[in-house]
């Protein structure tokens, strides 16, 4: 398959290759390896006022509406400039949850998360899940004022650094049955 980029998608890609070029250089991944920071608060501010954390978004929601291969364009850059700030986490994969939520969810959540205010991370893995996403045993029970959650995840990306999780919990079946497992938006510090 021979896959042709639009004048959009070269001038897009063209323009992430700069930014990547200009500010991502080895002395500075050092500089913050070093400095045990992974977030350049200026840098993930940037990437927003590019439009970059809304990239695939609706506009209905304040997004670009932008595709999948929009997308795919902007990680190939991020990838050959090493860029360290939690895009993956943060936009693809929470942001994949959150863009298919309800109304009044993406109204509450998405606007943070395309400001670059807010940071995520999806925490479902779980020690003997052997990377199964059916097979989870962290619990939620129902009570007058909400869900309570009990259980461990492991290995959750950029989760030391985020403000809202969204975690995987069970509400009914057995650990590995398929059906039963629900997602929770928890903040990072409950």
């Amino acid at each position: 398959m021979h896959l042709s980029l639009s004048e959009e998608q070269q001038l897009l890609k063209d323009s992430v290759a700069r930014f990547v070029s200009d500010n991502y250089s080895i002395e500075r991944l050092r500089k913050l390896r070093d400095s045990n920071t992974a977030l350049d608060q200026d840098r993930w501010s940037e990437l927003s006022e590019l439009g970059w954390l809304g990239l695939t978004f609706a506009e209905t929601d304040g997004g670009f509406g932008c595709d999948a291969i929009d997308m795919m364009v902007l990680c190939e850059q991020f990838g050959r400039g090493l860029v360290t700030e939690p895009y993956l986490a943060t936009v693809v994969v929470c942001g994949g949850f959150l863009k298919r939520s309800n109304d009044a969810q993406r109204a509450t959540w998405l606007p943070e998360l395309m400001a670059g205010t807010q940071q995520w991370a999806f925490a479902t893995a779980e020690a003997n899940s052997r990377y199964t996403l059916a097979d989870v045993s962290t619990v939620a029970v129902k009570s007058t004022a909400g869900y309570t959650l009990s259980g461990r995840k492991i290995s959750v990306l950029n989760g030391a650094a985020a403000d809202q999780l969204i975690v995987s919990a069970r509400t009914s079946g057995d650990r590995r049955d398929p059906y039963g497992v629900s997602l929770f938006i928890v903040p990072a510090n409950a």
